[in-house]
């Protein structure tokens, strides 16, 4: 990880005084709640909290010195800078370029976080790999994850996120990436992006930033493909596709325990089987494998790598759930694309299918279109029962007609659930993080009356 003098930390950031004592840090933190021993506390001013309010806290904890706004009474090393989230960013530019390491940047409305993991489980098993942590994919999460980098990481794989123009742009002058991809732009965050063509241009900042001397893939697929590739500079483009002819193709088959993908690259094929359900998984597993082969891996090995892969906690997880029955856990995130995609795994797998939705956010004014269209993808590819909590997901239970239920707390939903629950059903939870569907798939999978707790099958 990062370890720099506070001297030479004063010249980065502009800090025209010498510090004092001569320390170094190593490793930088935000958090004064965690052991600080040794790192550098950046005093973060967020919607809610300050930064600077911590500083005692962070030096309690071990913090060696602080980069902070406004200077306080503390005995910590201060260094002072007008803005300590864009010092951050400078700072972990810096780092990254100290670094040997490939950097690859992914973002996407669906599945980065998966193909992110997929790409992880490749390159890890090739050499030491660095890669964004949970959902640090912001402009505090990305430097976070770049303090992280060590002499030794010859891979590192960052996610970016956003729900504003201009994010992924600042992100990508952050990590500087040496390769790029898009996974696919969907109606996600609307509210922030305005509409899907918003979204699109705004997921297309990481291909316009490139120069020729970069990297990029592409999802040809995605429909936005077209017009993300006309405005890359990179030289060095490789394309990948299920459905269409590209430079690395696949074939895939679903089986009771996961996909089998058979994937091609000029003339070499090679088989690889995960422990992973439906279509947009074989996409995201293809698009690792191609950028694993950007990255100078053989699809051999990547394939052979990737093998087993059981996927991302909160993203379609089979679980053991109540009186033999299974659910799945799709809880991590939602938007109307990524809950047709986890219906559609429901819907094939062996039994009863039922749903329970909680509302999808940031989808602006056509919320209650998109709740309303959600009822009726779900009844017509074959939802037997819907169960919605929140104001836009009991307008779909509505909507879904007499085997719709509607309620206002959890608790209440997932007794409903237990009282009509058998063997042969399997009941996808899916809703945005700010619904909190993750307690509703806890209070199911924990039901055994011994209390113990079921595993992923």
């Amino acid at each position: 990880m990062i370890e720099m003098s506070l001297q030479q930390l004063s010249k980065l950031v502009g800090d025209s005084r010498s510090p004092t004592p001569e320390k170094s840090f190593r490793g930088v933190t935000i958090d004064s709640r965690k052991d600080c021993s040794g790192r550098l506390f950046i005093a973060i001013r967020g919607d809610r909290l300050d930064g600077h309010d911590y500083l005692e806290s962070a030096y309690r904890n071990g913090a060696v010195a602080a980069l902070v706004e406004v200077e306080s009474a503390c005995e910590i090393p201060q260094i002072r800078v007008a803005d300590c989230k864009l010092a951050m960013a400078r700072l972990a530019n810096h780092w990254r370029h100290a670094c040997q390491a490939t950097v690859i940047a992914l973002t996407g409305s669906n599945g980065k976080t998966t193909v992110k993991e997929m790409l992880r489980q490749i390159l890890t098993k090739q050499a030491p790999t660095l890669a964004t942590q949970g959902n640090f994919n912001n402009a505090i999460g990305v430097p976070l994850t770049l303090f992280d980098l060590s002499a030794d990481d010859r891979y590192a794989i960052v996610e970016m996120g956003a729900n504003h123009q201009g994010e992924i742009a600042n992100l990508a002058q952050i990590a500087e990436p040496d390769i790029v991809y898009v996974n696919n732009a969907a109606a996600a965050h609307l509210a922030g992006f305005g509409s899907l063509q918003g979204v699109t241009v705004a997921k297309g900042e990481l291909y316009a930033y490139c120069q020729p001397h970069h990297r990029a893939v592409f999802n040809l697929d995605e429909p936005a493909s077209r017009y993300w590739d006309s405005i890359c500079a990179a030289e060095h483009k490789i394309s990948c596709a299920l459905d269409c002819d590209a430079d690395v193709r696949a074939n895939w088959s679903a089986g009771q325990e996961g996909i089998s993908l058979e994937a091609s690259y000029g003339d070499q094929k090679h088989e690889s089987r995960l422990r992973v359900f439906g279509e947009h998984n074989a996409r995201n597993a293809l698009a690792a494998i191609t950028m694993a082969i950007v990255a100078g891996v053989e699809l051999n090995i990547a394939m052979k790598n990737l093998t087993g892969f059981s996927g991302v906690k909160g993203r379609l997880q089979i679980l053991k759930g109540p009186h033999l029955s299974r659910v799945i856990d799709d809880t991590y995130n939602a938007n109307p694309d990524s809950l047709e995609v986890g219906i559609k795994v429901l819907c094939a797998q062996k039994g009863k299918a039922w749903l329970a939705l909680g509302d999808m956010a940031e989808l602006g004014d056509d919320s209650e279109a998109f709740h309303r269209q959600a009822a009726q993808t779900a009844r017509h590819l074959g939802v037997e029962k819907l169960f919605g909590i929140g104001p836009m997901s009991c307008i779909a239970s509505q909507e879904f007609g007499d085997a719709g239920y509607c309620f206002a707390q959890i608790s209440d939903m997932a007794d409903s659930i237990l009282g009509q629950i058998h063997q042969g059903v399997n009941l996808l939870v899916k809703g945005s993080r700010s619904a909190e569907m993750e307690k509703l798939v806890e209070a199911l999978v924990n039901h055994d009356s011994d209390g113990s707790v079921n595993h992923a099958v």
